[in-house]
């Protein structure tokens, strides 16, 4: 076993990088997306619903969600009904639908919901937060989603291909 861990002198008989160091635990990992997994860290924020995920790619899969771009897959079927999911995830999500299950309760109303995203899209209307606004007109929005539904209905423009950079919006029309 040529190779020495600096470490603790052990002895290997493969020569493995590590680079990435977690900063809690000092357990390192060959690849920072296995860091990045075992800090619990979702660097990646959807832009529509502020869902995070720690991998790029499962962003991407998820986005696929709020265009209705196709094809992709869902393989998950509801056995309830006839809907279909991308994610066994949401699957999950889906059938409280059924069961009647809505474990997130608004504080200030009392109103259930059976994802966390929607209550927290929900509360946004307690505080009158709305931070999305038409560079059109004078509306302004809660849900950054809202807000392209609203440029789209002035236009009757449909969900294009996505871009993780596709952040501006160039609206050549008046809002009515």
């Amino acid at each position: 076993k040529p190779y020495k861990c600096s470490q603790c002198e052990r002895t290997f008989s493969l020569k493995i990088n590590k680079p990435y160091k977690c900063s809690q635990c000092d357990r390192i990992f060959s690849h920072k997306s296995n860091l990045i997994c075992h800090k619990k860290e979702k660097p990646y924020k959807c832009s529509q619903c502020d869902k995070t995920f720690s991998m790029k790619h499962n962003l991407i899969t998820h986005w696929n969600i709020h265009t209705g771009e196709k094809p992709y897959k869902k393989p998950y079927s509801c056995s309830k009904c006839d809907e279909t999911f991308a994610q066994k995830s949401n699957l999950t999500i889906h059938q409280k639908t059924h069961n009647g299950e809505k474990p997130y309760k608004c504080s200030q109303c009392d109103k259930t919901f059976s994802q966390k995203s929607n209550l927290t899209i929900h509360q946004k209307t307690h505080n009158g937060e709305k931070p999305y606004k038409c560079s059109q007109c004078d509306k302004t929005f809660s849900q950054k989603i809202t807000l392209i539904s609203h440029n789209r209905s002035q236009t009757g423009e449909k969900p294009g291909r996505f871009s993780l950079k596709w952040e501006v919006w160039e609206k050549p029309y008046q809002c009515s």
